[in-house]
C-alpha cells in the first residue's frame, strides 16, 4: 500500500505511515514463534533489530534478493539509516517531533503531518526506498 500511495502522489505522511506500520508488524510477526504462545514484543523498534539480527541469517531472503552473502550484508547495512528513520515515524518514538500520524508543536505553529515533507526519508534516503520495498517483499514471502 505504501508503494502504491507514493506512486499515486499521496502526501508523504500517508505512504510513510503504511510503510512504518508494515515494517513494525513484519518484525513483530517474525519475532513470534509458531510453537510458543508468547505475545509479540510491544516495541516500535523491532524492524531495526530484525535487520541487524534475523535478516542477516535469512538464507531464503538472500536468495530471493539474488545477492551474494557479502552483497546481502552490505545491502542490509546501507538500509539501517532509513529503517531507523522509518521507525522514528511512530508517535511513541517521535515524541514531540515529526511523525506520520499526529500534529506536533513546531516553533510558532502546530505542524500537521499532511503538510510536512519528511526530508529525513524522502530526500537523502529516497534512492534507498526501492531497495527497502524489495527487501520487504522478500520478507513477506520468506517469513510467512
Amino acid at each position: 500500500m505504501a508503494k502504491e500511495l507514493r506512486k499515486a502522489g499521496a502526501p508523504d505522511c500517508h505512504w510513510l505511515h503504511f510503510l512504518q506500520m508494515a515494517t513494525e508488524k513484519l518484525s513483530k510477526g517474525v519475532s513470534c514463534s509458531p510453537t510458543k504462545m508468547d505475545a509479540p514484543p510491544r516495541s516500535h523498534r523491532g524492524f531495526s533489530v530484525f535487520i541487524r539480527k534475523e535478516a542477516r541469517r535469512a538464507e531464503g531472503l538472500r536468495r530471493f534478493l539474488k545477492l551474494e552473502l557479502d552483497q546481502f550484508r552490505r545491502n542490509l547495512e546501507t538500509l539501517e539509516p532509513i529503517v531507523h528513520e522509518i521507525e522514528r515515524l511512530a508517535p511513541a518514538i517521535a515524541g514531540d517531533g515529526p511523525n506520520a500520524e499526529y500534529p506536533w508543536a513546531a516553533p510558532g505553529m502546530v505542524q500537521a503531518p499532511v503538510s510536512y515533507r519528511f526530508p529525513e526519508i524522502t530526500v537523502w534516503n529516497g534512492p534507498h526506498l526501492d531497495r527497502l520495498y524489495r527487501l520487504l517483499e522478500g520478507c513477506f514471502r520468506v517469513f510467512h
